[in-house]
């Protein structure tokens, strides 16, 4: 059990420092631009969903 508990604790370990190297030295603008297309898509799913217009934001 206790080796398990390593194993979880390092991998949280490791996501908290690539995390804070990301946030530290920023991401590109084309990573930030994928990034905001994979949210956009969720978002404009929901929207057809719930019946609202899709949104465009990511070109503007």
């Amino acid at each position: 059990m206790i080796k398990g508990a390593k194993n979880v604790f390092f991998a949280g370990a490791l996501i908290i420092i690539i995390g804070s190297a990301v946030l530290h030295y920023g991401v590109s603008d084309e990573l930030e631009y994928k990034m905001c297309l994979g949210a956009q898509g969720i978002s404009n799913t929901l929207a057809d969903v719930f019946g609202d217009e899709p949104t465009n934001a990511c070109n503007e």
